[in-house]
């Protein structure tokens, strides 16, 4: 008489090794949308479409609430300073969004140098005489060139004087801070000579002129002694610095070019001047040519350079450029304002531009002001002194090298899946570049690596910067941006994809094998026992594979549907879904998982709704591999979902269960009589959870 004996899978399990089907039961040949997290089996939940407007592309992620797709364009994102700022790669560029404005990562300094003007502005003067005596008034005759004073005491050649007026003017010819010679002395009439070239000439004036004029003695001599400096409404202040210069002649001797002079003694019109700060008068002889300047001192003196630095504000997220050309070198000479003047600025959203000068006491460009870019021009009077922070856009770093910071470069592959150590890293390539620390507009040129083949993608990972490259793993070590140090090739799995993710266990990617983790010391081809090199060769599309771990669910998106597994658990329970993804986002704060379809973006995992699943088991031998009579099937648990039996791999019947009826026939499935075979699969489809499933068959 026939035994009956029973075949239970009492917890269902993954896909099964190689699809094997010698099996441990409970192991799947087929896993589809299966939720196995209890050990029993049921649907995945689902969630409706979030945004059905995005349907291309194969990058993704949801910032400032909206999504947003692209073609290789690697977004990463990062809030910096309180600011949501998001990094991507459009057409080989990096750019950088901030809110809904979207620029260049990274901006140009002016191309070219500050305007320089020195502002020093020589005024020309007289010299004559001590300060005056209390003027004597006079009248004039042009017709003789005679001035009129009764009773004027002075003498021929011995005196000398200055012409002052009040509510007029002197006659045309006379001039008030010119130093005049009596000639011709009578009782009430003199008239007057001039050194002209240092030759004494007759005076001769053309009209008498107007108000009230009056003559000032001074020491008599031909050339004599004299302090004082004449120009009218000079301005000039007791103590203020001033030097002389002359065009066309010589000054008189006593005085020199090149020499600081102090004033003293100030009047209106006149002025003495000093060596020494409230010193004596300096005394000279009236024997100068050519027409004699003073310049008033103030601010910088020798010679001087500048650059400009400018400053970007996109959506309250400021950059600063590297440092523009350096300007010519202009003479302050002993004291001047230099004015520097803005070079023209092309960049969009610039705000203000930085000025910096080159320090003579520490050869360092150094901080003068920062000014609004509507701001046109800077008058520089600060002493070396009063300057601030050097610049710091290009600057000789401890380990001696020159850090200037520039745009990044063009021509881009992609970007780092995260931050590192402050640093966003991008190549282009086998070349590895990053940017400096904490400032990602800012690539400096000297921050760059070559690997020994292409680089594929770029994983900070446990302290280090995993770059897989076709040629296998490598790492960068170190946290400061001058020390990175290189590895060598770590395991013998090339990477041959651009998809890769940090795990809880290392870096995933995508191997010739398969799918492979990289620890920082070894590489494990974790798809091996499951999966052979023919089943990736046949399922998945390299180019456009997507991989990602969530909730400790390890996922990978390819051309025909979705492989994941439950890291959490053990390795073989491989899974699969129907969804065919171009593009996943990961929302690390909330933990959930996002991808992008033709029907457009939506969660995966939870959510109200149910997957339709399919679970096949592998080869249901029981005790003995010889012919056996199949019998049943039954299942325990809830819903309704469609149960079919293969003998043999072929289908031999298909019922649709009622698992929450307290009737047998409902829960049980009777296979046609006389089912032979040497194993049975049992397939569960559609909806229900199910607990157990027990097959009975006879020897």
């Amino acid at each position: 008489m026939p035994t009956m004996k029973p075949i239970v899978i009492s917890k269902f399990g993954g896909i099964a090794p190689r699809f094997g089907k010698s099996v441990k039961v409970g192991m799947a040949e087929i896993c589809e949308n299966c939720d196995l997290s209890d050990g029993g089996l049921a649907a995945l939940k689902d969630h409706p479409v979030e945004d059905a407007t995005v349907t291309t592309g194969n990058s993704l992620i949801k910032y400032n609430g909206t999504w947003l797709s692209g073609t290789d364009t690697h977004y990463l994102p990062w809030k910096l300073g309180g600011i949501d700022l998001l990094f991507s790669v459009v057409g080989g560029v990096i750019k950088k969004t901030v809110g809904t404005i979207t620029v260049d990562a990274g901006h140009e300094p002016p191309t070219a140098a500050p305007g320089l003007t020195n502002l020093a502005t020589p005024v020309a003067c007289t010299f004559g005489g001590t300060t005056p005596a209390a003027g004597v008034v006079c009248t004039f005759d042009y017709t003789t060139d005679t001035v009129i004073k009764t009773l004027h005491g002075l003498t021929d050649a011995e005196d000398s004087l200055l012409f002052t007026n009040v509510g007029g003017a002197l006659p045309t010819g006379i001039f008030a801070e010119t130093v005049y010679y009596v000639l011709n002395a009578a009782s009430g009439t003199f008239q007057l000579m001039f050194y002209n070239g240092g030759v004494l000439e007759l005076v001769d004036f053309t009209d008498n002129g107007s108000g009230t004029s009056s003559y000032h003695a001074t020491p008599t001599g031909e050339s004599p002694l004299e302090t004082l400096v004449n120009k009218t409404s000079h301005g000039l202040s007791n103590g203020d610095r001033v030097s002389f210069s002359n065009s066309g002649g010589a000054l008189p001797t006593g005085l020199s070019v090149g020499t600081v002079y102090y004033v003293v003694n100030k009047t209106t019109h006149t002025f003495e001047v000093s060596l020494v700060s409230g010193g004596s008068p300096v005394e000279f002889q009236y024997d100068g040519t050519g027409t004699p300047y003073y310049t008033k001192l103030v601010g910088l003196t020798g010679f001087q350079r500048y650059l400009v630095v400018t400053k970007r504000t996109v959506g309250g997220h400021t950059d600063r450029s590297g440092p523009g050309p350096v300007s010519a070198e202009i003479d302050a000479g002993l004291g001047s304002t230099i004015r520097v003047t803005k070079p023209t600025i092309t960049e969009a959203y610039v705000t203000e531009w930085e000025i910096y000068r080159l320090s003579n006491a520490t050869a360092e460009y150094l901080f003068v002001v920062s000014l609004p870019v509507g701001t046109t021009t800077y008058d520089d009077v600060l002493a070396d002194a009063d300057l601030g922070a050097a610049l710091d856009t290009e600057y000789t770093s401890d380990q001696g090298n020159t850090i200037t910071w520039a745009k990044p470069l063009t021509g881009i592959d992609g970007l780092s899946t995260d931050i590192y150590a402050g640093m966003v890293f991008a190549w282009n390539g086998s070349a590895l570049y990053w940017c400096e620390p904490g400032y990602p507009d800012a690539w400096p040129e000297f921050y760059t690596v070559n690997f020994p083949s292409s680089i594929m993608a770029v994983v900070p990972f446990a302290g280090s910067v995993v770059v897989l490259c076709a040629s296998g793993p490598m790492r960068l070590d170190g946290t400061h941006p001058e020390l990175l140090q290189q590895s060598k090739v770590i395991g013998k799995e090339p990477a041959i994809s651009g998809t890769a993710y940090e795990t809880t266990r290392g870096v995933a990617y995508l191997s010739d094998s398969g799918i492979v983790m990289f620890d920082l010391a070894n590489t494990t081809v974790i798809t091996d026992p499951w999966f052979t090199e023919e089943w990736f060769e046949d399922n998945v599309d390299f180019d456009t594979a997507k991989l990602i771990e969530n909730d400790g669910k390890f996922y990978l998106f390819h051309s025909t549907g979705t492989l994941f597994f439950d890291a959490r658990t053990k390795v073989s329970d491989w899974q699969t879904m129907e969804i065919a993804a171009t593009a996943v986002y990961r929302d690390s704060a909330a933990g959930s998982l996002f991808v992008l379809t033709t029907t457009g973006v939506r969660e995966i995992h939870g959510g109200s709704g149910d997957l339709e699943y399919t679970w096949r088991s592998g080869e249901l031998r029981g005790a003995v591999e010889t012919d056996k009579v199949f019998e049943s099937v039954v299942l325990t648990g809830t819903g309704s979902p469609i149960l079919s039996v293969y003998v043999d791999d072929d289908l031999v019947a298909t019922k649709t269960m009622n698992l929450d009826s307290e009737l047998e026939r409902d829960v049980e499935l009777k296979l046609p009589e006389g089912t032979y075979g040497k194993y049975a699969q049992v397939q569960l489809s559609s909806a229900g959870t199910v607990d157990t499933a027990r097959l009975e068959y006879s020897i």
